[in-house]
């Protein structure tokens, strides 16, 4: 097993470690396992950056690695967002907010659903074109609708730590030590500047997910032909471990 392929396999072993430290706050009263799942989601984030550089700079593009690597991205995907609307049920832990925590529980559901139900959809889809030999190029907006998925997930799985910061003294530290109160403006700005961006940034990577899947399917609507003979519809573009974004 190459290096690129064991950064792959690392991802995967991340995800795991990832989901327990997001759901240890849910259940206690600790604060910070957010903050540190976090910084797990952003390490995996990096390990996907680095896989894909390594196969292409030391030519050690595998089967393997082309099979796990857009699997991995996916999942972590998927489990980031299944929690978040698993936190969304709370409101994020929103007591001193006046949002309409019920509402936006709502809109993050649907827009996981989406997002969710259009990388399923994709990825049969491309086993459709992987069985008739066919190449589908990397689309530009399948590119961009996953920077803003990564920005909205890397704003929103933080909240819940961000939101007790607020409360009153009733969370506790790893350790038994009362949580420590900051500035009391700086807490309301904080929260509000996070939740703000992830949730914009959902949204907006809702539409495009939306968008690039219809385009994507559009683009390439040769595939479902029951013309078995067909050619490539582009120029392959697997050249490396890294699977393109639809």
């Amino acid at each position: 097993m190459n290096t690129a392929t064991k950064l792959t396999f690392l991802r995967i072993l991340m995800i795991p470690i990832f989901v327990a430290l997001f759901l240890v706050p849910i259940f206690t009263d600790l604060i910070g396992f957010h903050f540190a799942a976090l910084g797990v989601f952003l390490l995996a984030c990096l390990t996907d950056a680095l896989d894909g550089f390594v196969a292409r700079k030391f030519n050690q593009t595998t089967d393997l690695g082309k099979f796990l690597d857009p699997i991995a991205d996916k999942i972590l995907v998927m489990a980031a967002l299944i929690l978040i609307v698993f936190a969304s049920a709370t409101g994020f832990g929103m007591h001193f907010t006046n949002y309409p925590s019920l509402i936006l529980a709502v809109i993050v559901v649907v827009c996981a659903i989406l997002i969710l139900a259009r990388e399923l959809f994709i990825g049969g889809f491309r086993l459709v074109a992987v069985s008739k030999k066919v190449t589908i190029s990397a689309d530009k907006l399948g590119k961009i609708k996953t920077v803003f998925q990564m920005l909205a997930l890397v704003f929103l799985i933080p909240l819940l730590d961000i939101s007790r910061l607020l409360a009153p003294s009733t969370y506790w530290m790893p350790g038994g030590y009362p949580l420590p109160r900051i500035g009391f403006i700086f807490d309301f700005m904080a929260f509000d500047i996070f939740f703000l961006i992830g949730f914009v940034a959902l949204i907006i990577a809702t539409v495009l997910t939306v968008v690039s899947g219809i385009s994507y399917i559009t683009k390439n609507k040769g595939v479902l032909s029951t013309n078995d003979s067909m050619h490539n519809i582009s120029e392959n573009n697997f050249s490396d471990n890294k699977e393109s974004d639809e």
